[in-house]
């Protein structure tokens, strides 16, 4: 009985079998819900100027097409091109749509108020960039070390936690301002992510597939050049208004 259970264990929990990769059924439920996940947010956030009926009709065929088997599902086609999102971006999605939910009930002013507040600081968007650029680094062998494979030891794990430990530090600077607890709600997405990642090898068995994808590194420099593009443009106004105003004073009472 015990080695019935160990093997049945072992068949779903690569953990239990020392193995690095996670089982063909794991990798293939974690994928589809992972995109079940990101398409839902995603379809979220680009009809948020919609009613909520059309809303909720886009995250549920976003989620519920991933049920379709084989090629309908686009969680198929997507695997095939981008593999698995990672375990962060998937936490991230999550959190998203359970904000939303906790907004549905919200007035419009209280929804921006809370919309504002959920902005995530532009410290972590570099961290995630710099990350990003790291990796692409080491894949064009500019390192003496392969930091990708570390991401099949245990050091990778030690690195994300160190990760956790520093935005938790960060979110205790902040006290109870809003606007920066989001150094706290990702470091419990990474601890969540570094958990499953240890039980299931989600989602390819490297730790580094689970903190950061391809999807999350660009979505994080596409946020930060449109707030730096807002940035100039505000500093060009506020700078022309104040030529504007010199031009008037030092000129305006000769005629």
């Amino acid at each position: 009985m015990d080695a019935t259970n160990h093997l049945s264990l072992s068949a779903l929990i690569p953990l239990w079998s020392g193995k690095l990769l996670p089982t063909l059924a794991m990798h293939s439920f974690g994928m589809h819900l992972g995109w079940a996940l990101v398409l839902a947010a995603l379809a979220a956030y680009l009809l948020r100027a919609f009613p909520k009926g059309l809303r909720l009709a886009g995250m549920g065929i976003g989620a519920v097409t991933q049920l379709l088997p084989g090629a309908w599902s686009p969680g198929w086609w997507l695997g095939l091109a981008f593999q698995s999102p990672s375990l962060s971006l998937q936490g991230i999605c999550l959190l998203y749509l359970m904000r939303l939910w906790q907004m549905r009930q919200m007035t419009a002013v209280a929804s921006l108020d809370s919309a504002a507040y959920a902005r995530w600081p532009n410290v972590l968007l570099v961290v995630a960039a710099l990350i990003g650029w790291v990796f692409v680094l080491d894949m064009l062998a500019l390192f003496d070390l392969q930091l990708y494979a570390l991401g099949f030891t245990p050091y990778a794990v030690l690195a994300s936690l160190l990760l956790v430990s520093l935005f938790e530090l960060w979110s205790m600077r902040a006290g109870h301002d809003p606007r920066l607890q989001r150094f706290r709600e990702l470091a419990r997405i990474i601890v969540v992510a570094m958990l499953l990642h240890l039980l299931f090898r989600l989602p390819s068995g490297n730790a580094w597939d689970a903190l950061m994808d391809p999807w999350l590194w660009l979505a994080a420099q596409a946020v930060l050049l449109y707030r730096a593009l807002v940035f100039v443009r505000l500093l060009m106004r506020a700078t022309a208004r104040k030529v504007a105003d010199w031009a008037v004073g030092r000129f305006g009472g000769t005629n």
